[in-house]
């Protein structure tokens, strides 16, 4: 789980990779969840949560091998250059405020899913 801060004015060039970058993930079918949000009622204004997670629940583990079949997707689908976007995202956060958080799921820790 990421949490970014934008910096003021900087909004385009954060959405326009992130949306890009989900769409991209979406592409993939199920083997990657990628998720954004942006709270409009209280917190910190400017922040927003992105979650992502593979279908098999390695996360991390995997990522060297699932995230540049997204870079590979995100090129194709929006004919630029997916590093010129990540400079430009990554310019568009504030110094301060982005952090990460890791959840790993771990199955012998949780509840079987009930079966309808």
């Amino acid at each position: 789980m990421l949490f970014y801060k934008i910096k003021p004015g900087e909004g385009e060039n954060f959405w326009r990779y992130r949306k890009n970058i989900t769409k991209a993930a979406a592409e993939l079918g199920d083997e990657i969840s990628l998720r954004v949000w942006r709270s409009s009622f209280g917190g910190i204004p400017g922040r927003v949560l992105v979650t992502y997670a593979q279908k098999d629940y390695t996360g991390l583990d995997n990522e060297s091998e699932l995230y540049p079949k997204v870079i590979k997707k995100y090129n194709e689908m929006f004919n630029v250059n997916y590093n010129a976007d990540n400079i430009a995202f990554s310019k568009s956060l504030e110094m301060w405020g982005n952090y990460s958080k890791l959840w790993r799921f771990l199955p012998e820790l949780s509840s079987p899913v009930p079966s309808s």
